[in-house]
């Protein structure tokens, strides 16, 4: 064992002899954040999709938080992308696969989960969806039920990133 002093990837190209510029989303960018909230029905079937807000193929995503109320029996939610207004679904459940909403959640992360490690941390949305380059496309955030709500209650997505 040994005791180490390790820079990260942006330090090490800030105190390289010949400094290396970072790429902003990584380094300077600002973060952004949106709030979507939806009504979940007690008679919304299985399949029954809650668009929360817009992403872009190139927002790095910091967060994912999930919020809302108990919604009993045994309610599931997955948390994906779809094309935007309306279109078909990208990936079901690209952030978290069935969440449950027997008890409410109070914050609960689904950027890092065991659907994408922490090794995903600095890839773009092109990159989690295995794309070869930036498509350039919006899509929309989609809670995607897969187990039917029992009661009635409100859902909320806090959606921050950087570009």
């Amino acid at each position: 064992m040994a005791l180490v002093n390790v820079n990260s990837d942006i330090l090490a190209n800030v105190y390289a002899a010949a400094p290396v510029a970072n790429p902003t989303y990584l380094d300077t960018a600002d973060p952004y954040v949106k709030i979507g909230t939806v009504s979940v029905n007690s008679t919304d079937n299985v399949g029954s999709t809650y668009r929360l807000c817009q992403v872009g193929s190139n927002d790095l995503i910091n967060n994912i938080q999930i919020v809302g109320d108990a919604l009993g029996g045994t309610t599931a939610l997955s948390l994906g992308l779809y094309n935007q207004n309306g279109g078909a679904v990208v990936n079901v459940a690209l952030f978290t696969t069935a969440t449950t909403f027997v008890a409410a959640q109070f914050g609960t992360s689904v950027r890092v989960s065991a659907v994408l490690p922490a090794a995903s941390a600095k890839k773009r949305v092109w990159e989690l969806l295995a794309l070869p380059a930036d498509s350039k496309l919006i899509y929309d955030l989609v809670l995607t039920s897969t187990v039917a709500a029992t009661t009635t209650g409100t859902v909320a997505v806090l959606y921050t990133f950087q570009r």
